[in-house]
């Protein structure tokens, strides 16, 4: 018998793992970071294969991991952990210095940062275990390092029910004549305050502009 949930047991860090490929950055949140040698000094990195991180680091050969203090936001986990990449540029709009590696090191909610160069890879099944060795490491804080444990109990219910809200929380656009009703503006020339959902507008609110029904909105994806 195997029973997964103890797999929840070990014990984990939660860190950013970046690199970066023709001066693009990219990122992620990982917890599958460990040291593997200390002469010299090698990191290991699990990185899933559909991850565009991955990619950037099988070809570049660098990456870097920053470590996250226990009092980083679920803000800060979510951006880094449930955006894609592929989609969205998630390199802007953070607090970062750029690393020797020109590897971007997270400096806010951050401990310090490691930089690597790697050495080996070992194909993991969905995952490929890239071995690095250490070419620069430095402190931003001394704050206690976030658990994965922490992170489990104390941030995912956030960001889950911050999820959970977006969903609710979605536009939609009317088939007619393309207004979009926008639930963080509302339509307050009709009652409707800032911050209601559509699902919970009355039956008997119309499309501002051209006054069909909500029957003909769909959600805007």
């Amino acid at each position: 018998m195997i029973n997964l949930a103890t797999l929840n047991k070990l014990t984990y860090g939660l860190y950013i793992v970046t690199s970066l490929d023709q001066g693009r950055c990219n990122g992620f949140a990982a917890d599958a970071v460990f040291q593997v040698s200390a002469n010299p000094p090698t990191i290991g990195a699990c990185i899933k294969k559909d991850n565009l991180t991955h990619d950037f680091v099988a070809k570049t050969k660098v990456f870097a991991v920053s470590i996250l203090a226990e009092t980083a936001p679920a803000e800060l986990i979510r951006h880094w952990g449930l955006k894609s990449g592929h989609q969205e540029d998630k390199c802007v709009n953070t607090e970062y210095k750029t690393g020797i590696t020109g590897c971007h090191l997270i400096t806010k909610d951050s401990l310090g940062a490691i930089e690597c160069q790697v050495i080996n890879a070992f194909d993991a099944g969905s995952h490929t275990i890239f071995l690095g060795e250490v070419v620069s490491a430095e402190m931003f804080s001394e704050r206690e390092p976030l658990t994965y444990t922490q992170y489990r109990k104390n941030i995912k219910p956030d960001i889950k029910q911050s999820e959970s809200k977006r969903d609710i929380m979605k536009k939609y656009r009317c088939v007619v004549c393309d207004y979009i009703y926008d639930p963080s503006l509302g339509d307050p020339d009709s009652g409707i305050a800032p911050g209601t959902p559509f699902e919970q507008i009355p039956d008997t609110w119309v499309c501002p502009i051209c006054q069909v029904d909500k029957s003909n909105f769909e959600p805007v994806d």
